[in-house]
């Protein structure tokens, strides 16, 4: 298409979106995936060419045009066009908060309920942490959980993280996490202080603008995932979500380590390695020359508009215990001696007085009770899962305590 009939073409669109302020937003949202793809946007100028690209449209793009069958051509080609631009990401096709509906199966009334409620949307939770305080969930009601199980399935996980975020994608392991730091003579840990609930609406929409998605449609999108302008602590979506608000966070620390490794040895060159498991900023190196870099590293998580909790942070050389995510790193990766003795304990009083004395003695302790011995078993199973992942003599020993043990 020559300039003057992309000008043309352009100032029809412009004229139809006074008429439908929707179509405006289709026009960006094109727009924008295209340019992402290194394309130019291609808009039809005459009636065949609009003809012609609606025939190739999809059932779900056909299905739409004719709920829409006053939209002209040349719109309805726009339409296919940007479907078009969804499915090279695989993501399902929504054009309007009624085609949102439609994919979800319920109306347009009991959307906007789940979305924009005042009240009776979430349940307030409170559980306990590891260091004896409280924390705070918002578990969504059943029907908007299933809403954000199905966000985070058919959209989110869409997308990869970053590749040095090792939390909340399928696949993810602690582990992971641990190995670029093992051996390292100085790790470095960095906590966001309130992650989930820092992060922001704002933020949270650009994720789905970003995605390819029309403004109104994410700021729809936003809200469901969303409580009372922030993420929420307990909604399926959240993980997923907090890791592509986090994207531009990872990817400037390691604009930081790339431009580090691309010094001569003349101008001091030295390495350093970053992971991020959730809000868990991991940092090690052999050179105390990494400690230099915390200050920038602190502008930058502020200006991602996240905020370092200074009582958490941690500075471990190799002459101590060194801790990334549970999992020591000194030599290689090992469950720390603490949480071998508690397991051992846990199995022994089984043996020794029978499991409704250890549920007793669990709960004591703190920590969440079983709901019966078949889901204490399942508890414990995990747990000693988890050191056979990182440790697997000693995860096989604990296996075949756990064995021989009677649950009743």
């Amino acid at each position: 298409m020559n300039k003057y009939a992309f000008t043309q073409q352009t100032r029809l669109l412009q004229q139809e979106a006074e008429a439908e302020p929707g179509l405006a937003e289709i026009v960006v949202a094109y727009t924008r995936l295209c340019t992402d793809r290194g394309n130019a946007p291609e808009f039809c100028s005459t009636e065949e060419q609009a003809a012609a690209r609606v025939a190739r449209a999809s059932w779900f793009q056909k299905s739409f045009l004719e709920r829409n069958a006053h939209l002209p051509a040349q719109v309805c080609a726009l339409f296919v066009a940007y479907g078009q631009e969804l499915s090279y990401k695989n993501l399902p096709l929504i054009f309007s908060q009624e085609d949102l509906a439609f994919r979800l199966g319920i109306s347009l009334r009991q959307l906007h309920w789940l979305a924009y409620a005042r009240s009776g949307r979430y349940h307030a939770l409170k559980i306990p942490k590891s260091n004896g305080s409280l924390r705070e969930l918002h578990a969504p009601t059943a029907k908007l959980k299933t809403v954000q199980k199905w966000i985070a399935q058919q959209i989110l996980h869409k997308r990869k993280p970053h590749q040095y975020a090792t939390a909340y994608f399928p696949g993810a392991r602690l582990l992971d996490n641990a190995n670029p730091h093992v051996g390292r003579k100085l790790v470095v840990r960095l906590d966001l202080k309130n992650f989930f609930p820092s992060t922001s609406f704002a933020q949270v929409r650009r994720v789905f603008t970003d995605l390819g998605y029309t403004y109104s449609v994410s700021r729809l999108l936003a809200n469901l995932c969303c409580h009372e302008g922030n993420l929420v602590q307990g909604a399926p979506s959240s993980p997923a979500l907090s890791n592509l608000v986090a994207h531009r966070l990872d990817a400037r620390i390691t604009g930081i380590k790339r431009a580090q490794a691309a010094k001569t040895k003349e101008e001091g060159r030295w390495k350093f390695y970053y992971s991020r498991y959730a809000d868990d900023l991991i940092f090690s190196s052999d050179e105390e020359k990494l400690l230099g870099i915390l200050p920038l590293v602190r502008q930058i998580v502020q200006e991602e508009g996240f905020q370092i909790n200074e009582d958490k942070t941690r500075i471990m050389r190799s002459g101590r215990q060194q801790q990334v995510t549970g999992i020591v790193v000194n030599q290689h990766p090992n469950i720390t001696a603490g949480h071998a003795r508690f397991l051992r304990s846990v199995l022994h009083d089984i043996k020794i007085h029978g499991v409704a004395a250890a549920m007793r003695r669990w709960q004591l302790s703190g920590l969440a009770a079983p709901n019966s011995p078949a889901h204490f078993r399942q508890i414990l199973g995990g747990k000693i899962a988890f050191v056979a992942a990182v440790n697997p003599a000693k995860g096989q020993k604990f296996l075949d305590t756990l064995r021989h043990l009677d649950f009743g």
